[in-house]
This record gives structure tokens, sequence and C-alpha cells, in this order.
């Protein structure tokens, strides 16, 4: 973490991002997302490096070495409003988050990230606006929105990038993974091992009016296996710990689900949590699939079945948008990418 925290320094350096006098200790890991720590032992490297110039006791480092700005027309300030407050275990996000980021500075532009997320907003688009307005962007990158404020957005003077979210037919640019590939593979592996109790816990943005196209797409799938869709399979909570704990409680009260899709780590880990207490087993008693991807999992054992984000497709999508931005001419393309299912040993029979 020192290093790639020294890397991104280099890289801000570079474009121009940070000049003369570094901002603070403390603004800097706040800034950067990491802890007071990282940023001094990076910094201590810069400085050995030749990078960095400490001025002694009380005052800012200078750099001391330039690099010339890698974009071409002017530098953006591009602003990035998530769906939900940054976790230190959100991972995925954390990864598509830094991925954006690096993508924009290696550009040679800055990027910022809203105080405040939707849901803390609670879509309210006056509190929005505000928002907006204090943040001065030239441009927006907009996390899994909800319809209304997207539409907003779409009709502001400001460019916007929506990831994810209920976006269809507006006239923004957007990408969204399409999750209903690797949904169908790994419901196949499921039916195929005999499950026919299988439960879907993903955010309510996703499911609410109406699932998503991919998650509609899971629904009918299961009729197709002969299994006939119910809220069971796709039950409503909201995004808190008391009532997610409250929808695993009913689905086990009666007839317990042999098999659990759940929408990302965070869930993930609450739901592993909560079958260790009823002293169920993974894959013996119930399989868990997450359907993002996770660093924190790779040494678990069994390995834990999950469905991969196609970021670096994202990532070239959002470049191509902001050197449209810079252009004068940001583009409206909307595109999907594929996620995949990568099977793990969280996956069993169902228990008889």
């Amino acid at each position: 973490m020192v290093e790639q925290t020294a890397a991104h320094l280099r890289e801000g350096f570079q474009t121009g991002r940070w000049a003369g006098a570094l901002p603070g200790v403390l603004q800097l890991a706040d800034e950067l997302m990491v802890s007071k720590q990282i940023v001094r032992s990076a910094l201590l490297l810069l400085e050995q490096e030749g990078w960095v110039e400490n001025c002694g006791v009380g005052r800012r480092r200078r750099i001391v070495e330039r690099r010339s700005k890698g974009a071409s027309g002017r530098p953006l300030r591009i602003g990035i409003l998530l769906y939900e407050p940054l976790e230190g275990d959100d991972a995925d996000t954390i990864k598509v988050l830094l991925s954006i980021r690096h993508a924009i500075e290696m550009a040679g532009h800055s990027c910022i990230v809203g105080k405040h997320s939707l849901a803390e907003l609670n879509d309210n688009l006056t509190r929005i606006s505000r928002l907006v307005k204090s943040a001065d962007a030239d441009a927006w990158i907009v996390f899994v929105a909800s319809r209304i404020v997207l539409e907003w957005f779409s009709a502001q003077q400001v460019p916007v990038y929506a990831y994810g979210g209920r976006f269809h037919g507006l006239p923004i640019a957007a990408s969204v993974s399409i999750a209903a590939p690797a949904l169908e593979s790994a419901v196949k592996q499921l039916v195929d091992g005999g499950h026919k109790r299988i439960s879907m816990l993903i955010p309510t943005i996703l499911r609410k009016p109406v699932p998503l196209p991919s998650f509609q797409k899971y629904l009918t799938l299961l009729t197709s296996y002969g299994i006939p869709a119910s809220d069971y399979h796709l039950p409503h909570f909201d995004e808190t710990p008391a009532s997610l704990e409250h929808c695993l409680d009913s689905l086990f009260h009666v007839t317990p689900p042999t098999a659990l899709l759940v929408g990302n780590s965070m869930y993930t880990t609450a739901v592993l949590s909560f079958l260790a207490r009823r002293g169920l087993q993974v894959p013996r008693d119930v399989s868990v699939i997450c359907l993002t991807t996770d660093p924190v999992f790779r040494l678990r054992l069994p390995s834990l079945a999950c469905c991969e984000n196609p970021t670096k497709e994202h990532i070239a999508n959002i470049t191509r948008w902001i050197a449209g931005v810079v252009n004068g001419r940001p583009n409206q393309r909307q595109a999907s990418f594929d996620m995949v299912y990568l099977p793990g040993g969280t996956v069993g029979p169902a228990k008889r």
C-alpha cells in the first residue's frame, strides 16, 4: 500500500495535480483514503527518490521534480457521486473508484468525490443540487443512481456519466455491468445440484420499483426451471444490519434456503456471520455465491464462488467520454458489459 500511494503521488506530480508545496499529511490521507502512517511512509520514500524536499518541522514538503501533463486541452475537474458512503470493506467499489481516479489523473485531470452519497442525500434533488453547485465540477460520474436523479442530471448543462443505475432512454453517457450471463451460469449450477430454495439478497435500488433486467431475468430463469418465483427468491430488506438480519431470520425460520446469491462483499460477510451463528456450514448446509469479487476473500477456504465485474471495459468507456468532454463533444454512448461467473468451493449439492 505504501508503494501504491507513492506511485499515485508520482502520477499526481506528472499530471500537475500537485505543484509547489504539498498539502499536509492529514489532508493527503483523507484525499487518498489511506492512513496517515501510509502517507508518511510514502512521502519518506519520495524524499529518498528526490521527488519531494522536506522543508523542516511545521513546514510543508515541496515538490522538487515536475513532469509535463499528459493530457491535451484544458484540465478538467471531474466529480464522482457514489450511491452509498464508501466503507473500508467495500473492496469492489473501492477498486472501481481507484481505477476511475487513476484514469482521470493519468489523462491530466483532477478528481473529487462528493462529500455525501446519494443514499445519504436520500435522492433529494435540492440537496443534490447544492452539492453539485458547491463542488464546481466540469463533469460528473454518478454511481448506480435512481431514475429521478439521472433525469435531473440529464437536464443540467454539466456533462454526466452514469455508472450503472436506471439510465435507459436518457440522453447521457453510461455503462452497466450485465449480471444476467453470470447469473444464468450460477443458477444452472445450483439447479443441477438439486437446489430449488434459492434466495437472492441485493440492494433496494436494484429491486425497486421493479427489478433491473438482469435480476428480472433471474426470476424468469427460476420459472423456466420449474421453480415458481416469489418474494422468497428476491426478498426485500433495507440497507441496515438490523433489516438484513431480520430478512435472514425470516428466510431460515420455516423453509430455509439451500442457496444464497448475495449482492456484494459486505452482504456476504454478514451472511457468512449469520450462518456461522446458526451453526450452518458452507457449502454442506447452504451454498453461497457473491455477485461481486473481493480480494478479502482470496485466502478464504473453501474458495468463494463469485461473479467478476468487467472493470477494465468500464474504465475504457469512461476514458473515451472524458476525451469527448475535453474537446467539447461529450458522447452519449451507453454500453453494457457482461459479468462472468467464477465457480468456487462455496457451492455444493442441495442438502436433502
